[in-house]
């Protein structure tokens, strides 16, 4: 389900200034969130994080960061915490679900890389494409289509 985003372009620009989480994701990919308020599979189990989740201005029952908070709960010792901390400093996640076992799909800040990760460890990923717009062009083509899609 899509729904349009309705607000200005100003206050686009503003939710994008007001999340620093989503420094350093690509361009193309920000025009991309830009364009809705939600988007999100039929049963509104998988969905994709909006500006407004990132900037923290919605009500949902996950967070953006959701997944870092469940690990870092879960995490063993310091070190363990500190490894939760790493990785999820360098990937953001683009698109979660929680219609099954719970998993999302992230960009890395550094290289740009998508990846995929599931629980109960969801710091081990799996690469699923050189770039957001190599993912976008996949969804397209029907590839990947059964995460957003059923």
């Amino acid at each position: 389900m899509r729904q349009p985003r309705s607000d200005s372009l100003l206050h686009t620009e503003s939710l994008v200034a007001d999340a620093a989480s989503i420094a350093a994701v690509p361009p193309s990919y920000i025009e991309f969130l830009s364009g809705f308020q939600s988007l999100s599979s039929e049963d509104e189990a998988t969905w994709f994080l909006t500006l407004e989740d990132y900037a923290g201005a919605t009500a949902g029952a996950f967070s953006w960061d959701e997944f870092e908070r469940m690990s870092l709960d879960a995490a063993m010792d310091g070190q363990d915490a500190e490894s939760v901390r790493v990785f999820w400093r360098e990937y953001l996640p683009v698109v979660l679900s929680v219609g099954g076992d719970y998993e999302f799909i992230a960009v890395s800040r550094l290289s740009g890389l998508v990846v995929h990760g599931v629980e109960p460890e969801f710091e081990s990923v799996t690469r699923l494409t050189e770039n957001v717009d190599a993912l976008m062009h996949k969804v397209i083509e029907g590839q990947h289509a059964g995460f957003f899609f059923d």
